[in-house]
């Protein structure tokens, strides 16, 4: 029987491991075969899943991204007031640091890559459609 596979799991775990290599050591800390090797992969897995170090970086990204406007939107949805959700983008924590320590990596890449720019900007224009309750 052939093995199921969420390939969109799969994909965000070989993401949360880049970003995890990306936080200690930065860009230059990540290789496709470090993220494998870490993963338990090979590094076929890996660039089934991103077609290239790039396409993967962008995704670490887009996730770092997503997930603070996602942690400012879930406290404004529970009724909190401003100072509560901007804590929630603070480098407070362990998580919050490591999503700093990839922001801070990658706005040099979105000054010189369209599409990093492009991300940064969307994310961006989300965060500021969020309206205080």
């Amino acid at each position: 029987m052939p093995l199921i596979v969420d390939h969109d799991a799969r994909r965000r775990e070989v993401g949360a491991i880049a970003a995890r290599l990306i936080a200690t050591s930065g860009l230059e800390g990540v290789t496709v075969r470090d993220v494998a090797r870490i993963a338990g992969f090979s590094t076929a897995v890996v660039s089934h899943y991103f077609d290239n170090k790039r396409a993967l970086l962008l995704f670490v990204y887009r996730m770092a991204l997503m997930d603070s406007v996602a942690r400012v939107q879930r406290r404004r949805d529970t009724g909190a007031g401003l100072q509560k959700c901007l804590e929630a983008l603070l480098p407070l924590d362990r998580n919050r640091r490591d999503r700093w320590k990839i922001w801070f990596t990658f706005w040099g890449m979105a000054m010189e890559d369209a599409a990093f720019l492009a991300e940064q900007q969307q994310r961006g224009r989300e965060a500021r459609r969020i309206r205080p309750v």
